[in-house]
């Protein structure tokens, strides 16, 4: 048997102790924000409440729009203490809780099969979703930390009459609903908050609205989503273009797929409808039976089709480029404008 001619050990470093600043603030409401939309058809069908679209990540603390952990498209979500609920059993030693009555809609309910809970900040919870949502297979899939509304509560931006600060800013921006596509539901964004910026908008402290902030962040997820789900259709298209599995199985778009496909505006590319008739005609002729006669005009509507799809995606590539490079002239407000042109003519 060899034996190394020394013992080696891993190296080693010096204890550094490291004063997190921000343990601090670990308690303090945080909120998330995603523009892209990930949950199957099947799954909305299924669950009405997720209907609008958006994402579900793996926390406690996302529960203001009743499925918990789900973030809804293009709308503020706030990160709030949550609760691991589980058998006292398993928590005598761990520092847990025992939950108490519960009330739901101001019904009493006993807490009679002595559960407890450990406590899960937001901070801790944001933490946790960034760092999965920052390196998706290696890329960022576009949920971000809206950082303008750090510290506000649910209250501060909602009101029972919908006129808060959020109520506000959502109802300019989606009067007539969300747009299907990414581009266009940026643009509604845009839209949206340039009329926000006209009313002056503040919270019940006094405090402006920071809504050139505010846009930055959401035109920050719509470039990670992006960039992210080219790269997703890009492994299907392979896939695709690959043809038939060596198993004998046919690659097709996933669920993921399809969304993707609306919301980035991409042309499919499943085989062409030439290709398949290639296919059955060339299995037919091998069998010694005589290929079926089709219509030529099938095919100038197909060449027609083809052509005006290929015009499309030329026109789109232009605005979609806008997407990988955040614009943030875009996102100024008039008076903001106002005083950087003022400032140059000072300068001048």
């Amino acid at each position: 048997m060899a034996v190394a001619e020394r013992f080696i050990k891993p190296q080693t470093q010096p204890t550094v102790e490291i004063y997190d600043a921000g343990a601090k603030d670990r308690e303090t409401p945080r909120w998330l924000g995603y523009v892209g939309d990930r949950i199957p058809r099947r799954r909305k069908q299924e669950n009405h409440w997720l209907r609008i679209g958006g994402c579900q990540e793996r926390t406690v603390c996302i529960q203001k729009y009743v499925v918990e952990g789900y973030i809804p498209r293009a709308y503020a979500t706030p990160v709030e203490q949550g609760r691991n609920i589980m058998p006292m059993d398993h928590l005598r030693h761990a520092g847990g809780k025992r939950l108490g009555a519960v009330s739901v809609e101001g019904e009493i309910i006993a807490n009679n099969r002595d559960l407890g809970y450990t406590l899960v900040e937001p901070g801790d919870a944001v933490q946790n979703i960034l760092r999965r949502a920052h390196n998706d297979h290696g890329m960022r899939n576009g949920v971000v930390e809206l950082k303008s509304l750090y510290g506000r509560t649910w209250a501060e931006g909602h009101k029972p009459d919908e006129s808060g600060v959020l109520d506000r800013v959502e109802a300019l921006c989606f009067a007539d609903g969300q747009a299907e596509t990414l581009r266009e539901l940026k643009n509604q964004i845009v839209e949206g908050l340039k009329l926000a910026a006209l009313e002056n908008l503040r919270f019940d402290d006094g405090k402006l609205f920071d809504l050139d902030t505010f846009g930055l962040e959401w035109e920050q997820s719509a470039a990670d989503f992006y960039e992210w789900g080219m790269a997703k259709l890009d492994e299907e298209n392979t896939n695709l273009r690959t043809g038939t599995h060596s198993a004998g199985l046919v690659y097709r778009y996933s669920a993921l797929g399809e969304l993707l496909l609306t919301q980035l505006e991409v042309v499919r590319q499943d085989r062409s409808q030439i290709e398949q008739w290639n296919q059955q005609f060339s299995q037919m002729r091998s069998q010694g039976q005589a290929a079926p006669e089709f219509n030529p005009s099938d095919l100038i509507e197909l060449g027609r089709r083809l052509a005006q799809a290929e015009q499309q995606l030329a026109a789109k590539d232009a605005e979609l480029e806008t997407l990988r490079n955040p614009q943030k002239e875009h996102w100024k407000t008039r008076e903001k404008r106002e005083r950087e042109a003022a400032a140059q003519q000072g300068e001048e």
